[in-house]
């Protein structure tokens, strides 16, 4: 830790070394890496990595306005990413809006369509929906891409 925290002091301004520290902090002290994730956001608003690592911190948490107002702003900020939208739908998911969820997990398909935690949260989604054809079909999905992944 006191490494990091030499880091820190000799880079006050850069946000990746405010977002790693706090990254780093998470698993002993939570509150202090929320801290730092946040002061990465002070330094660079659009940071899109500590957007969508608050939002799912948050959502962890309960505390799901919070949660989603960091993975709606990194939507916002980088509406081109296929994780932005995974983490808006695991956010609305987590809140019962299932065709909110829906819609933005089908655009995180098409920007990336082999990334298999899309496709397994999409069949949530899809479940929740009543859609049950379209949830089995995503699972299925899910699955082929999950062995695939495990083969390389």
């Amino acid at each position: 830790m006191q490494k990091f925290e030499a880091v820190v002091a000799a880079y006050p301004s850069e946000p990746n070394v405010h977002f790693r520290f706090g990254a780093y902090l998470m698993g002993q002290e939570p509150e202090r890496g929320i801290a730092e994730i946040q002061k990465t956001l002070e330094l660079d608003p659009t940071h899109v990595p500590a957007l969508v690592s608050l939002a799912a911190i948050y959502l962890k948490r309960g505390e799901s306005d919070q949660a989603r107002q960091y993975a709606e702003k990194a939507v916002g900020t980088s509406p081109g990413d296929f994780a932005t939208h995974i983490t808006l739908g695991r956010v609305m998911l987590g809140t019962d809006d299932a065709v909110g969820a829906a819609k933005e997990l089908e655009l995180a398909i098409r920007l990336a369509p082999a990334v298999p935690e899309a496709h397994f949260m999409l069949a949530s989604a899809y479940s929740r929906l009543g859609r049950k054809a379209d949830a089995d079909k995503e699972r299925e999905e899910f699955q082929r891409l999950k062995k695939l992944s495990e083969r390389q």
